[in-house]
């Protein structure tokens, strides 16, 4: 599932290359004639993104937001291993404005800044 879903986004990219996006969806509420609330969330539709698909060991912050300055829509982390991320402590790092996850050896496992669209994978196994 995880390589059909690589090549799918990969593809995607390839096909998108130098298409601009539409504007993010905007939810709608409506109320119904007993007083409850109906939401209405549009379609995500991948059609004209520009999308950095998923490369093992590059896509780290410094890559991501170069893409996303150079016009990707949507960038994605690497994949991260669950039990990793679930030892992380999470802290702000003042100096470069980022937010890190580090393991309890010092590691850096993930790092965004606040303002970043990024599509997170978490990989898991059961061994």
């Amino acid at each position: 599932l995880f390589l059909q879903n690589f090549w799918a986004v990969l593809m995607l990219a390839a096909h998108t290359v130098g298409a601009r996006a539409e504007p993010a969806p905007v939810i709608e509420s409506s109320s119904d004639t007993d007083g409850t609330v109906a939401e209405h969330i549009p379609d995500w539709s991948y059609r004209g993104m520009l999308i950095l698909a998923p490369m093992v060991r590059v896509n780290t912050l410094p890559f991501r937001l170069l893409a996303a300055e150079c016009g990707a829509d949507i960038v994605y982390s690497e994949e991260l291993i669950d039990r990793s991320v679930l030892n992380c402590s999470r802290s702000l790092n003042s100096k470069l404005g980022t937010i890190d996850f580090r393991h309890p050896n010092g590691k850096l496992i993930f790092s965004t800044v606040p303002h970043e669209r990024v599509a997170f994978q978490l990989g898991t196994a059961n061994a």
